[in-house]
């Protein structure tokens, strides 16, 4: 199986390599210098180069409040370059697995996890076009299925949990949402997943066209910040102080879903797969952060 990353900058784009890379699976992430979605030449030239089995389109605009004001931007990435790509994937007989986002859901209330079937309803541009990219896929005649993901997070410095340390290497105040409701998915644990369903769909197993996978239990971005805080490297720091507020406090530019837990029992029952806790590897993933942010960074 050979498989093409987009988005090779990105923090899933960069576990994929690393997983794919660690189990000897043949595997190429292509930065926007090299396939930019937004241009259909490059995607087409790209893929017809690199002849892939797969293609797991990753690449985004995930800028959710700026968004809000570069709402054009969004939509030629997440909507147009999704187009550009399944389309490419169409022509050269490449199988796409496209990246989405739980914030597709959120608009009314809701009392248990999405499930594939809800409908989508988003609050902000950036779930906007991240659902007409979803849309744009599905009506391709390519070979594809949409994941829905939440909550990514790694030891990368633009992770959540790099924002987090960062802050406490700054010595700056930790302000943390409370009543946003996600599943923290570590993208390595979810880089094997992906590549467990493609080499399964590879093989000749048909997969639905859309899934859910995400981490597990549920949490508030103020309780997902204080496990990592508690799981600092650095005895001295665990007990670093972190407000909750309401989103309402926050002023946000864009507006967040409360509750955009993912139900991932279709991908577990189908797919076989599972991610584990969230919690599990979270320390390993912290201290790796913290030497990211605060050795490797340039210090001013």
């Amino acid at each position: 199986m050979k498989i093409l990353v987009t988005g090779g900058r990105g923090q899933l784009a960069k576990a994929i390599e690393k997983v794919a890379s660690a189990l000897g699976i043949d595997c190429v992430a292509l930065s926007k210098n090299t396939l930019d979605v937004c241009e259909p030449k490059e995607v087409i030239e790209a893929l017809t180069h690199h002849s892939p089995d797969l293609v797991i389109q990753s690449a985004a605009y995930t800028q959710v409040d700026q968004s809000e004001t570069e709402a054009g931007l969004a939509y030629q990435v997440n909507a147009l370059g999704a187009r550009h790509v399944a389309e490419a994937c169409q022509l050269v007989g490449a199988k796409l697995l496209h990246i989405s986002t739980d914030y597709v859901f959120g608009a009314s209330e809701w009392p248990r996890a999405w499930r594939e079937d809800d409908p989508p309803a988003p609050l902000n541009t950036y779930g906007w076009s991240k659902r007409l990219g979803e849309i744009y896929v599905q009506e391709s005649s390519a070979s594809s299925c949409v994941v829905r993901v939440a909550g990514l997070f790694s030891h990368r410095q633009e992770s959540f949990v790099g924002k987090i340390l960062s802050r406490i290497a700054a010595q700056a105040p930790l302000i943390v949402v409370k009543d946003q409701i996600t599943t923290p998915t570590n993208c390595e644990q979810l880089a094997l997943s992906l590549l467990q369903i493609g080499e399964y769909w590879c093989q000749g197993n048909s997969i639905p066209v859309l899934l859910h996978i995400a981490g597990g239990p549920p949490v508030s971005w103020f309780e997902f910040a204080r496990h990592i805080v508690t799981n600092h490297p650095e005895p001295a720091l665990r007990t670093w102080p972190i407000r909750p507020v309401s989103s309402s406090e926050m002023a946000l530019v864009a507006s967040r879903p409360s509750y955009s837990v993912l139900d991932d029992t279709l991908a577990r029952s189908v797919c076989r797969v599972t991610l584990p806790d969230w919690r599990v590897g979270l320390s390993e993933t912290v201290a790796a952060a913290w030497r990211t942010v605060y050795f490797d960074s340039p210090r001013q």
